[in-house]
């Protein structure tokens, strides 16, 4: 069989910008959603715009949160949270939400200055039980890091989490960190004992081949063939980013490190409209940041040009079959 692709939803983009609300005027993107009960709950990036004086206008990112009852027509648009710290002075960027042991755990990219050095953009932490309020636990990597996702259960008794190291810095990895609680990872020591004994295949992702930007896409999926993470197929050439295409890759379920399967091509490149309106240095982008299953569906939630946020979904079997079957990595 061939690669199986995503099928996009006939409503995207099905978040747009706001311009009647200043937080949210510029772009809505990355989004990241979980289901609770009845309920679906985006987070999502929002870019503000913010003039300083004549001609000097900045965008600063904030966290937005919509609510749907069916995965896809998201209302009750709201701001959660947005810069409150030095830490995250100029942004909250591209949350991923995990329900964990009865809590939701919002790692979030924290940017301290502008224009961002890869030691201003940091991954950082908020908890909350209902949404309704929240807990910033603050910087959770002390270097230059993005893009985590808790695992949504332990793994050999421990806490896990996926997240890309050096996002700025080439070439970028993804790696996995497993610790006792949460305090753990807030411990400066912790991550200086962690950082000495990078490995392929135990707490760095062995992703062979890729490009030389590589990062974490959505939560992952717990299946009976392994985690199912979706992540960006990156096309960096002369120093550019060229294009973001969606692909997915299973984790061994007790080694989560470990690569199973690989898609063989991307299951969703960026060719429509929406997908190629980026403001500024046009690009091709659809970033993956959030994947649900409803029934037998996954639903991949996603940024496009980093202006909309939108859906696309296909046969979880499917796909799961596809992976199992035709790119099974030996390890």
């Amino acid at each position: 069989m061939g690669t199986p692709k995503l099928k996009r939803c006939i409503d995207n983009p099905i978040l747009m910008p706001n311009f009647e609300r200043a937080w949210e005027a510029a772009a809505v993107f990355n989004p990241s959603v979980i289901k609770t009960g009845l309920v679906y709950t985006m987070l999502y990036r929002a870019l503000s715009i913010i003039q300083r004086a004549p001609g000097d206008v900045v965008h600063i990112s904030s966290i937005g949160i919509a609510r749907s009852k069916d995965g896809v027509h998201f209302t009750n648009r709201e701001f959660f949270f947005g810069p409150e710290y030095g830490y995250e002075a100029y942004g909250c960027e591209d949350p991923r939400v995990v329900r964990f042991e009865g809590k939701y755990y919002i790692f979030y990219t924290a940017v301290s200055d502008m224009p961002p050095k890869p030691e201003n953009v940091k991954l950082a932490l908020a908890i909350t039980k209902d949404f309704k309020d929240y807990d910033k636990k603050g910087i959770v990597c002390p270097f230059n890091s993005k893009a985590g996702a808790l695992f949504p259960r332990r793994i050999n008794g421990k806490m896990c989490m996926l997240f890309t190291y050096h996002p700025d810095i080439r070439p970028s990895r993804l790696a996995i960190v497993c610790f006792d609680k949460i305090e753990d990872i807030l411990d400066r020591h912790f991550w200086d004992e962690w950082a000495m004994h990078l490995k392929p295949g135990e707490n760095l992702v062995d992703l062979r081949g890729t490009s030389e930007f590589v990062e974490v896409g959505s939560p992952p999926i717990e299946t009976k063939y392994g985690w199912l993470v979706f992540v960006p197929d990156i096309i960096y050439k002369n120093n550019q980013f060229l294009e973001f295409r969606i692909s997915a890759i299973l984790l061994d379920l007790n080694n989560p490190s470990k690569v199973t399967a690989r898609s063989k091509e991307p299951i969703l490149y960026p060719e429509v409209g929406y997908e190629m309106m980026r403001r500024y240095n046009p690009r091709k982008i659809a970033m993956p940041t959030g994947a649900v299953v409803i029934r037998d569906r996954v639903y991949v939630y996603y940024g496009a040009s980093d202006m909309f946020c939108c859906s696309a979904y296909m046969n979880l079997n499917e796909l799961l079959n596809y992976l199992v079957d035709e790119c099974k990595i030996i390890i």
